[in-house]
């Protein structure tokens, strides 16, 4: 049982629980403590589930630009392949490229080549 069932108290959905409540038994010091141990709890929570986040949006973003890096020498990904791996159309796939691209390169060679190939205004197929 955790610490904060074995005092009554239950966490509320969506706002990541409660704040421990003193008792009457209990001096202040302790409850500044333990409201801090909860509140440090509550942040490390908050800090590993942002960056659960950026890593999963780092891992899209690079699977974005090396799915059009692949696909560059043949002129460019079919819209069917497109669609089967991000269930997207060619345009809405070319949007988000250019969307994603500043943040992951800024080398010129790699920017030209995705340009030749895909637009910045395409068309779908």
């Amino acid at each position: 049982m955790n610490e904060d069932a074995s005092r009554g108290l239950r966490p509320v959905p969506g706002v990541g629980g409660l704040p421990p409540v003193s008792r009457p038994t209990e001096n202040v010091d302790d409850t500044v403590r333990r409201y801090r141990r909860w509140r440090h709890r509550r942040k490390a929570a908050a800090r590993l589930r942002d960056t659960k986040q950026a890593l999963s949006r780092d891992k899209d973003t690079d699977d974005v630009v090396a799915f059009a890096r692949t696909w560059a020498p043949y002129g460019g990904a079919p819209t069917s392949e497109i669609f089967v791996r991000f269930g997207m159309s060619r345009s809405r796939f070319v949007d988000r490229l250019w969307q994603v691209v500043p943040g992951v390169t800024r080398d010129p060679a790699i920017v030209r080549e995705l340009a030749a190939v895909y637009p910045r205004h395409a068309q779908d197929n």
